[in-house]
């Protein structure tokens, strides 16, 4: 049973990440609203998985965002690769701030998750 909540977690993971990356990278007014929402709704379904299996939030940082983020190096070869046609709006932060922003957003929002009290990614974002 842990594997397969580990594998169905980790299916959502990378993009939970990539709208990670577009809310906190760019400023893109026309889909912002939109990103949140696809955000708050990956992660409501991991909230939402049975809770038969002991759940440990580090276990769901892992899982859900670190495993996916790497180190800083892969995460910047990110930028020109998936997300290259990005590129052309206004950036909010540099790719080293939002590594290590994502780094520090994992272990809150996974706490949360396995308490049930994750309600909105804006709570940890701003």
């Amino acid at each position: 049973m842990k594997d397969m909540l580990e594998g169905e977690i980790t299916e959502l993971s990378e993009n939970i990440l990539f709208l990670l990356i577009k809310v906190l990278k760019w400023k893109d007014p026309i889909n912002n609203e939109k990103y949140l929402y696809d955000i708050n709704q990956l992660i409501f379904a991991v909230q939402h998985y049975p809770t038969k299996v002991k759940k440990r939030s580090i276990d769901y940082a892992k899982w859900m965002i670190t495993d996916w983020l790497g180190s800083e190096n892969s995460f910047n070869k990110l930028f020109f690769t998936q997300l290259k046609g990005y590129q052309n709006l206004s950036e909010i932060m540099s790719n080293s701030d939002c590594y290590t922003k994502i780094n520090s957003l994992a272990p809150l929002i996974s706490s949360d998750v396995v308490m049930n009290k994750f309600e909105d990614i804006r709570d940890y974002l701003y």
